[in-house]
């Protein structure tokens, strides 16, 4: 007996394998993907040179100050600043008291006296002294004021350069008709370097108790100690002047002890009650000079 099954079973599975390969092809045809085309070319930039840095904004950097958010920096097409040495000392009748730095250049103050006129005042930055001209610079020993003959400098307790006008019949006759200070008739001066002298007026001079005219003292320091007493202005027809001391001087011993500290100088100022004589040690721009006073 045959098996006619098996010939249907193969014709079914031959025409299914070429049916689906028909229509594996029907479908590829249907969902072939389209070739993608190459990318456009892209325009290339020219290559620029790298930036060459400025030097200038260095310098403007340094230049700036870091303490002055409102100040401005040196312009390359501003004038060169001169060095200290290069600004002339004054001939105004200015003398420099005092100066106060502070972290900013516009907190600076200078305290500036006219030792002609007696004023005396605190200046800052751009402030006019009078009859002198404005300040531009405030250092720890010397400011710069510009007027009507240029750049100045004014230097901490210097001498003050007076000129000397020509005497006439009217300025002389007008010397002569003025008082002679009060102080006069108690100091005659002996020699060189001695004095006979009222030790009240040695009392007012060295305690300051009593203000005395053209005469301004000031504790001297070094390193934050007290090393004597400075002479911080002298006029020339003041009694600092007649017993021999200058602008500038100071006072560092009395017969020989030194004034280095407050007892020191309350100790100093109650011997002159007892004492005949007294001898004062001075340094003047550097060199030791010995004073001596007769006292009665």
């Amino acid at each position: 007996m045959g098996r006619p099954w098996i010939v249907g079973t193969l014709t079914v599975l031959t025409c299914a394998t070429f049916a689906g390969r028909a229509a594996g092809h029907a479908i590829a045809w249907r969902l072939e993907v389209p070739t993608v085309a190459d990318p456009p070319a892209m325009a290339r930039s020219p290559q620029t040179p790298p930036a060459r840095p400025d030097g200038n904004r260095g310098l403007a950097f340094v230049d700036r100050n870091l303490f002055c958010s409102a100040c401005t920096s040196r312009r390359a097409d501003d004038p060169p600043v001169p060095g200290d040495g290069d600004v002339p000392a004054t001939r105004l009748p200015l003398v420099l008291v005092a100066t106060s730095l502070g972290a900013a250049p516009q907190a600076s103050w200078a305290t500036v006296r006219n030792t002609a006129s007696g004023a005396e005042g605190a200046f800052g930055l751009g402030a006019r002294i009078p009859g002198a001209g404005v300040v531009e610079r405030i250092a720890g020993t010397f400011v710069w004021i510009r007027g009507e003959a240029g750049l100045e400098r004014i230097d901490l307790l210097a001498e003050v350069a007076t000129a000397t006008p020509p005497r006439d019949a009217h300025t002389a006759g007008a010397a002569a008709g003025k008082a002679a200070p009060a102080w006069q008739a108690q100091v005659r001066q002996l020699d060189d370097h001695t004095w006979e002298v009222d030790r009240q007026l040695i009392r007012d001079l060295v305690g300051q108790q009593a203000r005395l005219p053209g005469v301004r003292m000031a504790p001297a320091t070094r390193d934050g100690k007290l090393t004597g007493i400075r002479v911080a202005y002298a006029r020339p027809d003041s009694l600092a002047a007649g017993l021999g001391l200058a602008t500038g001087d100071v006072i560092e011993a009395l017969d020989g002890h030194a004034l280095d500290s407050p007892d020191a100088l309350l100790g100093a100022y109650a011997g002159l009650d007892g004492a005949a004589a007294v001898q004062v040690s001075v340094t003047r721009r550097g060199k030791p000079v010995e004073l001596g006073y007769r006292l009665r």
